[in-house]
C-alpha cells in the first residue's frame, strides 16, 4: 500500500512555509505541484524558490509542473492524475489551509476506512457541534459530497473519473424523497454542467456527481482538522465571491444513524447533506432556480451573463 502527499500551489506564498514545515513532520513521499505562469510573475517565482528551499532539506519532496499553463480546473486534475498514478492513497493539501492539527496517525487510521464504497475523507467540514461529545472517537459524517481543503483520496476510484463526461444525477431512495433535497441536488447537477461548459472554473462538482452515479460516499471530520485560510483572496477561484457558511451548527445523537468503526464514530443521516447544500453551497430555492435556468440557456448567452457578473463582483 503506497501512501503519499500532493501539495497543490501556484502563486500564493503567504501560508506555504508553515504548510511545508508541517508536511516535513509527516514524513511521507510528497509531490510539490506548481502550475506554470503565463508571464514571468514575481509571485510565481517566489513560490518556486520557497518550494526549492524545502526540497533541499527533505528527500521526500519532488517538484513537478504541467507541460503548459493550465486553468484552475485542469491544473488540479492534472496534479491529482499524476499523483494518483504513484500512490494508492493520497493526502491532498492546498496552499491556503492550516494543517497544524494534522497527525500522521490520523492519516493512517482514516485510510483504513477507504474502500470500494468510500471515495474520500475530508479533513475539513463546514459543520460544528452544538455540544461536545465526550467519547474517545473521531466523529465523521457520511455524505454524497466530498470536500477539498485537505482530503484523503482513494486513488483507484479517482482513476475512473472523467471530468468532461456528464454523469446522471442519482435518485433518492424511496424512503427518502425530500423536495428540499431534490431541487438542490438538481441545481448542483447544473453547476457540474456549467463547469463542463467552461463557465465555472472548477472540477469538484463533476467529481461529486461521478461518485453519486456510482453510489460512492465521502466522510467528513467534525470538527474539522484543517482550517481554510484563503477563501476570498485574489487567488481563490470558484469560492471567492460565494456567501458560503463555514459554521453550520448541528446536533448529533447516538440514538440512531451511526456506527462504530475502529476509532471512528460515523453518522449517516442524509439530512446533513441538505444543510450542506443549503448553507455551505448557498443553494437557496431562488439561487437554485437561477442556476438551473442558466444551464438550459444557449452557451453564448450564459457566457455573456457570467462575464458581466464577474465584472460587477471584481
Amino acid at each position: 500500500m503506497k501512501i503519499g502527499i500532493l501539495l497543490i500551489t501556484y502563486k500564493r506564498k503567504e501560508f506555504l512555509d508553515s504548510i511545508l514545515s508541517k508536511i516535513e513532520e509527516l514524513s511521507l513521499p510528497t509531490i510539490l505541484y506548481q502550475n506554470l505562469s503565463l508571464e514571468n510573475s514575481e509571485k510565481h517565482n517566489e513560490v518556486k524558490s520557497l518550494l526549492q528551499k524545502h526540497i533541499s532539506k527533505s528527500s521526500n519532496f519532488r517538484y513537478i509542473n504541467p507541460p503548459k499553463s493550465l486553468n484552475a480546473k485542469n491544473s488540479i486534475i492534472f496534479a491529482i492524475n499524476y499523483a494518483a498514478n504513484l500512490f494508492d492513497f493520497l493526502l491532498i493539501i492546498e496552499d491556503d489551509i492550516c494543517i497544524n492539527n494534522l497527525k500522521r496517525n490520523i492519516i493512517f487510521e482514516a485510510i483504513e476506512l477507504l474502500n470500494r464504497r468510500v471515495a474520500s475523507i475530508s479533513l475539513y467540514s463546514p459543520f460544528v457541534l452544538r455540544t461536545n461529545m465526550h467519547d474517545d472517537y473521531y466523529i465523521l459524517l457520511r455524505s454524497f459530497y466530498g470536500h477539498s481543503w485537505g482530503w484523503i483520496l482513494n486513488s483507484n476510484i479517482w482513476k475512473e473519473f472523467q471530468s468532461e463526461k456528464e454523469y446522471k444525477i442519482s435518485r433518492s431512495s424511496k424512503n427518502f424523497i425530500n423536495f428540499n433535497f431534490e431541487y438542490r441536488k438538481f441545481a448542483y447537477h447544473s453547476l457540474s454542467s456549467l463547469s463542463r461548459k467552461g463557465i465555472i472554473d472548477t472540477w469538484d462538482y463533476s467529481w461529486n456527481l461521478y461518485c453519486q452515479s456510482k453510489n460512492l460516499f465521502h466522510y467528513k471530520f467534525v470538527p474539522s482538522i484543517t482550517k481554510h485560510l484563503g477563501n476570498r483572496d485574489k487567488y481563490a477561484t470558484n469560492s471567492r465571491n460565494s456567501m458560503q457558511n463555514d459554521s453550520i451548527k448541528i446536533e448529533l445523537s447516538k440514538n440512531k444513524n451511526f456506527k462504530y468503526k475502529n476509532k471512528f464514530l460515523i453518522f449517516t443521516d442524509k439530512n446533513f447533506d441538505i444543510d450542506l447544500l443549503r448553507y455551505h453551497h448557498n443553494l437557496s430555492f431562488l439561487r437554485s432556480l437561477i442556476i438551473i435556468i442558466f444551464d438550459i440557456l444557449p452557451l453564448p448567452l450564459i457566457s455573456k451573463i457570467f462575464s458581466f457578473y464577474r465584472k460587477l463582483t471584481k
